[in-house]
């Protein structure tokens, strides 16, 4: 009855322009179905927004690169993938980095003190002010650029020269 008397305030015309629009959107409902089984495994926002073989941690992404390179050839490597050598902000991301990327014993960590004695991080070039230096490290001399130590996540300097392989980070977004 009061389906009859809410009919009865649409004029025939309102009533088909009702019906055409129901009729709309169970339309446009079936094609956005529709798209998401066919785009389904083809177009992913998975993986935290990261890239294939990119690791997510927090708003950032992990990138392991098996083959060794110098620290500045990592470097640039990482810059032209839109990011930069791995730069360790706290604990708990140290602590994840030690659990990841398990297949090398060490990597470069994107901190450098070039000649200056004090470490910054090549994201912004700011001091690097979270540190998980390995007993009697940062050592002197020549050793000018972080590695990061699978084992223990304990952080060594060697020479920006070696061969090591690396981890590049960016953000998310």
């Amino acid at each position: 009855m009061a389906a009859e008397a809410l009919d009865s305030c649409y004029t025939n015309t309102e009533r088909k322009n009702i019906e055409e629009l129901q009729n709309h959107i169970l339309a446009f409902t079936k094609s956005v179905d529709t798209l998401k089984t066919d785009l389904k495994g083809k177009y992913t926002v998975l993986n935290g927004g990261c890239h294939k073989d990119w690791k997510p941690f927090r708003d950032h992404c992990y990138y392991l690169v098996k083959e060794k390179k110098t620290w500045f050839e990592g470097e640039r490597f990482c810059k032209k993938e839109g990011s930069s050598l791995v730069n360790v902000k706290d604990k708990d991301e140290n602590k994840w980095l030690q659990s990841q990327f398990k297949d090398v014993k060490k990597f470069w960590l994107g901190i450098t003190d070039g000649d200056l004695k004090h470490w910054i991080n090549t994201v912004d070039y700011a001091p690097t002010t979270y540190f998980n230096w390995s007993s009697g490290e940062p050592g002197n001399g020549a050793e000018n650029c972080g590695v990061f130590y699978q084992g223990n996540g304990k952080w060594h300097d060697y020479p920006c020269s070696y061969l090591h392989p690396f981890v590049c980070k960016k953000d998310v977004r």
